[in-house]
């Protein structure tokens, strides 16, 4: 359907005045509005500011897949338009157009829909953090590798979990105009899926989850997935860690976590005093699927290892009691005894490492060899990563008495590791 015959047939939607002024802190009059938006046509150039996150809302809500959609028209002469249009909501709006995104400022809407899709996009999006030369005092490595590790999470989230069969949509931006982030730089990301929602994904294996807010909640918690049981400590793909790395991360960098999913929302505000003030209120607003974005302050990140390290310490105080068993030999002396074995599989693709463990890990410790896993030219690994590829090959080098190793890895990815080690092996006690 062209846009002539959208104009007579399709009723615009107003768009009331605490909604055209879209805020990360103050999500809800724009996603009470949403519902009234879908069928008609949305004016994008009636906003006052509208930030990304908003985009990929609308992005999601636009395509054109699904039963009821949302219809964006543009306007030339007004600037929420025009920046509407550079982020590329123009290609999900029917004509077809490509825009050319801000280079080093945003990562225009993207779909994605494969684990391949994934390292790519993570890294153009997580390399917006070196862009700024303002901020000569941060550590700009430092912020690329907290920012990508989230990122990776959150699209390993929705390809493995959403049930969306026309995918997520991803947008980022660096956040440095306007009021609110004048003085608090900032990087926006935002993933949205018009799937099943995080209550169906937990309820199917937690019979205790109820209700959307109770499914919200659990899910920052450790070692909680909707594919195993409460008690358990993962399957093969899946450590249940993902989002409780990322809220822990966004407490501790003073960030913002917004998990829209169901009939309700979760506002996660860290504190910016570093006290543990944190802040969550449950929101009366939904979404039909499930929204994540976050704001990370740059200059909060100074040293992403010892936040890393800080989160997996929080893991092992709030998971179940269990007494940590120390296996996997880091960087071993005698290295001629093993059989290495060199890691060639991209790291946001669980579904490969677990593939990749089965077919070169597991069978070569049955078979009593001793494995080292060399980890050369991985900067980082995330929890869900590390648990697929280690997590069944370890119980099973452990059962037998088989030397595992690993080498080539920083001290960030250790950590990473002796947590899968800690849940893995860990005996109640």
């Amino acid at each position: 359907m062209n846009f002539d015959v959208l104009e007579e047939k399709i009723p615009i939607c107003d768009i009331p005045e605490d909604v055209s002024t879209t805020s990360l802190k103050n999500p809800t009059p724009f996603l009470q509005w949403l519902p009234k938006c879908l069928g008609k046509r949305c004016a994008v150039g009636d906003f006052r500011i509208l930030q990304p996150w908003c985009l990929a809302v609308l992005a999601a809500l636009a395509r054109r897949e699904d039963d009821l959609c949302t219809y964006p028209v543009f306007s030339q002469q007004k600037k929420s338009s025009q920046f509407a249009y550079s982020l590329g909501l123009g290609a999900f709006s029917g004509d077809g157009t490509i825009s050319k995104e801000e280079i080093n400022r945003t990562v225009k809407i993207k779909k994605i829909i494969k684990y391949s899709e994934i390292d790519n996009l993570a890294e153009k999006i997580a390399s917006l953090t070196l862009t700024d030369i303002s901020d000569h005092y941060i550590d700009s490595i430092e912020v690329k590798e907290l920012i990508k590790y989230i990122i990776i999470e959150l699209l390993r989230n929705v390809v493995q979990h959403s049930g969306d069969k026309n995918g997520g949509i991803v947008v980022a931006q660096r956040m440095d105009q306007g009021e609110e982030y004048e003085t608090n730089k900032s990087i926006q990301i935002c993933v949205v899926d018009r799937g099943i929602g995080i209550y169906e994904s937990l309820k199917r294996m937690h019979a205790d989850i109820t209700d959307n807010k109770t499914a919200l909640e659990h899910s920052l918690w450790p070692s909680f997935s909707g594919t195993f049981a409460e008690g358990l400590t993962g399957s093969d793909q899946n450590a249940g860690m993902g989002l409780f790395f990322i809220s822990e991360l966004v407490k501790r960098t003073a960030g913002r976590l917004f998990i829209a999913s169901g009939n309700t929302s979760l506002l996660l505000e860290g504190d910016p005093n570093g006290e543990g003030n944190n802040k969550i209120n449950f929101l009366d607003a939904g979404f039909p699927g499930t929204i994540v974005a976050v704001d990370i302050p740059k200059r909060s990140c100074a040293d992403f290892e010892a936040l890393l390290k800080e989160v997996q310490q929080t893991a092992y105080e709030r998971s179940i009691d269990r007494k940590k068993i120390q296996y996997i030999i880091f960087s071993p002396k005698d290295l001629e005894n093993y059989l290495v074995i060199r890691m060639s599989v991209a790291n946001e693709d669980t579904s490969k490492a677990e593939a990749f463990s089965k077919k070169y890990l597991i069978p070569n410790i049955i078979a009593q060899r001793p494995i080292c896993l060399d980890f050369k030219g991985f900067d980082i690994i995330t929890q869900s990563f590390a648990h697929a590829m280690l997590f069944s090959a370890l119980k099973k080098a452990y059962e037998l008495k088989v030397p595992i190793a690993v080498i080539n890895t920083s001290p960030a990815m250790q950590d990473v590791i002796s947590l899968l080690e800690w849940y893995a092996l860990g005996v109640k006690g």
